[in-house]
Parts: structure tokens; sequence; C-alpha cells
């Protein structure tokens, strides 16, 4: 299960698992990013977006790396700016 994450600008109010940020149409590329991770692949850099308060669904590149066991951590990027989330 992803942590809750909480990009910039958010409210403390508004902090929610991060994988309930990402828009539904954008779903499916989750889930590949994730397989392709925990099968010891590199992943390449999807555009998925996210749903940010106040801006509505904004485009990130995210990439999936393979941490200890299976646990993910997605790094996304939009106007040059990083972020990382744990996705489980």
């Amino acid at each position: 299960m992803a942590k809750a994450w909480k990009p910039a600008g958010v409210p403390e109010a508004g902090r929610q698992p991060w994988i309930e940020t990402i828009a539904k149409d954008s779903q499916v590329k989750v889930d590949q990013l994730m397989r392709e991770a925990r099968e010891g692949h590199s992943t390449r850099a999807r555009e998925l977006n996210q749903k940010v308060e106040g801006l509505g669904e904004v485009p990130f590149r995210f990439s999936g790396v393979l941490l200890e066991g299976d646990r993910v951590v997605m790094l996304g990027a939009t106007s040059g700016r990083w972020r990382a989330c744990s996705s489980g």
C-alpha cells in the first residue's frame, strides 16, 4: 500500500495515499512501472497525470526504482523539479 504523500502547496488535510492522487487514465502506467521495477528491469519514464489540489491534473514524468525486497520508489519530475514517493 502506498504511503501518504503531500505535494508542495497542498494543505495538511489533503494528504492521501500517493496512488490515489494519480488520475484514473494513468493507473495502467503505474501498474506497468511497478511490475517492471519489481522484475528488476530499468523502467523508462512515463507521463502520469497527478491530481493536485487547486491545479487539477498535472503531468509528471515518473520512473520506478526497486529497493530492498519488493519495495518500489517512484521518482517524478515536473517543471524540472524531482519528487519521490514510496509506492509500497
